[in-house]
């Protein structure tokens, strides 16, 4: 689901399960339980829509995932630096604080004495903006002390940071259950178990390691088609690509698979993973995804896909890529914009790409090249 371009949004099952949870504590009745789980939803979702919007500022596509411990927006592609990633964190802190604000500004005496919606709304944006502020890793102080630990001292870096947030988060479990706030005891222990694996992988995630099953068949179908055996590989890969269960090795299956597909020339195979699969995808893959649409006739959706990933990375193949796609679908100024971008990113040879056939219809605005 797309809410703007570059942006994949996933909404797991235990989500929904938390915020139905945190209503039946709390709610006198079951009509309450869904206003209250509502809430709760709309908390996090404004939360992680400061951090979007920083991402989106940053011009660099992202993902958000809503589940057990709230919510996750990740850049997607290369890591941003230590202080933009700070913004981005800081923007989920922002949001919160102005959600509170805004809530605040129409409260009332009676609407404080009879604890209606808005001053619920308003209480739990109050708590999750504090919770933000506390070192509890994965919140956003958590991951900002992290983050700044890792740019000190590398993984032992990250290490100490598992540790403080482990200590806090135990402190805060045990004043939460004393006091018999299930909910804060509840994200204690979430922050204790995401220190704890954090303290066992300090080193930032990658293919390289200890690999989970499915990162070893990935291992294995790319040395098989490194020997040779290309009619093996693409069938489990195209499987991988749909029905892998972590996300990364989706991307990786997927971003496989259409190259793959497209070295064996065949195009439409490549146009079909790319347009069945739901998560969003590897830089390379949106690369291959031009190719593969160019190569389909799919002229408008390989455009757009080669917009979102000139969002990404502004490379020259995609700004050549777009000036053919544009002048495909006669869309001359746009055509015009994607060469001056492809001469400013250093291609030397316009005048050749101009003579392509996909320039035909536009001979006449394209003069000054």
């Amino acid at each position: 689901m797309k809410l703007f371009p570059s942006l994949n949004v996933r909404i797991h099952i235990s989500f929904i399960v938390l915020c139905l949870i945190f209503g039946a504590l709390i709610a006198k009745s079951v009509y309450s339980i869904f206003v209250l789980a509502a809430l709760l939803a709309a908390v996090f979702f404004i939360h992680e829509l400061g951090h979007l919007i920083v991402i989106r500022l940053f011009n660099r596509a992202c993902s958000l995932e809503l589940g057990g411990g709230g919510g996750r927006t990740e850049v997607i592609g290369p890591p941003l630096i230590f202080w933009k990633r700070a913004l981005v964190h800081s923007g989920g802190i922002i949001a919160t604080a102005l959600a509170a604000g805004c809530a605040e500004v129409y409260l009332t005496p009676e609407s404080i004495a009879q604890v209606d919606v808005l001053f619920v709304f308003f209480l739990m944006n109050v708590v999750w903006f504090w919770l933000n502020l506390l070192p509890f890793y994965p919140f956003d102080m958590g991951e900002m002390l992290v983050d700044f630990l890792y740019t000190m001292f590398g993984p032992p870096g990250r290490r100490i940071g598992a540790a403080i947030s482990m200590v806090c988060s135990v402190f805060f479990a045990f004043i939460s259950l004393k006091m018999g706030i299930f909910l804060g005891a509840y994200f204690a222990m979430y922050c204790i178990a995401c220190s704890w694996r954090l303290w066992q992988s300090p080193q930032p995630r990658s293919f390289s390691g200890q690999l989970s099953s499915e990162q070893k068949t990935l291992c294995e179908l790319k040395n098989r088609w490194d020997e040779g055996e290309q009619e093996t590989v693409l069938e489990p890969l195209f499987s991988l690509a749909l029905q892998g269960k972590e996300l990364r090795v989706r991307q990786k299956a997927v971003e496989m698979y259409a190259r793959y597909a497209l070295l064996l020339d065949l195009p439409r195979k490549a146009y079909a993973v790319l347009q069945k699969t739901k998560d969003p995808l590897l830089f390379s893959a949106l690369e291959h995804s031009v190719l593969a649409a160019y190569k389909t006739s799919h002229w408008l959706e390989g455009l757009s896909s080669g917009r979102n990933a000139f969002q990404i990375e502004q490379s020259p193949f995609l700004a050549v890529a777009c000036a053919l796609l544009a002048g495909r679908l006669n869309l001359e100024e746009e055509a015009l914009g994607w060469l001056q971008a492809a001469q400013k990113l250093g291609v030397q040879n316009i005048s050749t790409v101009i003579s392509a056939h996909d320039f035909d219809a536009l001979s006449t605005c394209l003069r000054p090249f």
